[in-house]
């Protein structure tokens, strides 16, 4: 697991928000391997008419994969919603209809997670939406912290200029982060 998810895991507690928008791709990584490739070309083969179908064995070629891999990810997609049989002949390619991913989260509810979106609106400080885009959507400030960062004299320019020179070195992931930054800040000379 990388650190930005570790530290993402620890701001959200939950698993229904994210600061990326819900997408096929988000379910697919989780299907079996070849899955998400034999998506791709579905989505792309069929993106005019709709439909999809190539024989497992020209697909396993394609990916230079065992037909079983590609057998499962067919079925896979198949079982969880993606490719939908439209037509099966004995000794023919089967054919599909790919799900793009509204309608298969129509059918799936509470299967996608909601993007999270910055606690405030447009009149909020520029400091606070700064810092939070600096910190990568990992550390949300409030006007009593943004308070707090102020009162020892830096201006904004010169809080940001600091935070962007401590937050990559910081290693205290973020929980605190806020304190710890203002410890950092008042043993910086004022600019």
């Amino acid at each position: 697991m990388s650190t930005a998810a570790i530290q993402f895991d620890e701001v959200f507690d939950d698993s229904e928000y994210s600061t990326l928008l819900c997408s096929d791709m988000r379910h697919l990584a989780r299907l079996p391997r070849y899955a998400q490739a034999v998506y791709d070309v579905a989505s792309r083969l069929s993106h005019k008419s709709g439909q999809f179908s190539v024989s497992i064995p020209e697909l396993a070629r394609y990916f230079g994969a065992h037909q079983r891999s590609i057998h499962s990810a067919i079925h896979a997609l198949v079982d969880h919603g993606w490719l939908e049989v439209i037509k099966a002949e004995r000794g023919k390619p089967v054919v599909y209809r790919v799900i793009k991913h509204d309608e298969w989260a129509k059918a799936h509810p509470d299967q996608c997670v909601e993007k999270w979106e910055a606690p405030w609106t447009d009149d909020v400080d520029r400091l606070a939406k700064d810092l939070f885009t600096m910190s990568a959507a990992r550390i949300r400030f409030y006007p009593n912290m943004l308070r707090g960062l102020r009162n020892n004299g830096h201006s904004d320019e010169a809080i940001k200029a600091h935070f962007g020179k401590w937050w990559p070195s910081d290693t205290g992931g973020t929980r605190g982060a806020v304190r710890r930054f203002r410890s950092y800040l008042l043993a910086q000379p004022v600019i």
